[in-house]
């Protein structure tokens, strides 16, 4: 089962803050996150969030069918997840807009972010120096697998400012996109902002 799972349903309006949650030994999604369904929207902050060892991924922010998500993600640890750390999905004709900064997500047995959109609608996802105002100050390293597995579909997502696990930021070896769109690491950090 979830940690915890939060979802909007059909025609409804929801406004939620989640701060110093742990999560920790679910079979399924750490936190879950789904705007789900015709004319719901979903805003929610999220801070302080703890979610490890989890049998899905950490932290599982979706909207699905025409359902708008707005989530803000800040001063977290998303960690030793068996799937994915970090995952961020739109679909059918969702609109999903993600900020987030100054959080960890590491040491997933698959990915450490993992993005998906297969959505006509908005994809806006904002992991640093892009339109929503994020700084970046994430860590994204030490993954079993690949620290970015991206299937985009031409979206485009900012991922600036960030700790990567090397001074030489995120590495060719370390993204995996399957479907176009890109990643854009530049502006790295070069040190460990919480080593």
């Amino acid at each position: 089962s979830e940690g915890l799972k939060i979802i909007s349903r059909g025609n409804t309006t929801l406004n939620a803050t989640v701060s110093d949650h742990i999560s920790t030994g679910n079979s399924q999604q750490g936190v879950e996150v789904t705007a789900d369904g015709a004319s719901t929207v979903m805003t929610i902050d999220l801070d302080n969030i703890s979610s490890s060892t989890s049998g899905n991924s950490g932290m599982f922010l979706q909207a699905r069918a025409s359902g708008t998500l707005n989530a803000t993600l800040v001063d977290s640890s998303i960690d030793n997840n068996t799937s994915s750390g970090l995952f961020i999905g739109g679909l059918s004709s969702a609109n999903i807009n993600v900020k987030v900064e100054s959080t960890d997500v590491t040491n997933s047995t698959l990915f450490n972010l993992n993005l998906g959109d297969t959505t006509s609608g908005t994809y806006n996802i904002d992991l640093g120096g892009g339109s929503i105002g994020s700084t970046g100050q994430n860590r994204f390293f030490n993954s079993g697998n690949v620290d970015v597995f991206s299937n985009l579909n031409g979206s485009n997502v900012s991922a600036q400012s960030n700790w990567w696990g090397t001074p030489s930021g995120l590495l060719a070896g370390e993204i995996n996109a399957i479907s176009g769109g890109s990643v854009d690491s530049s502006n790295h950090l070069g040190v460990d902002p919480r080593p």
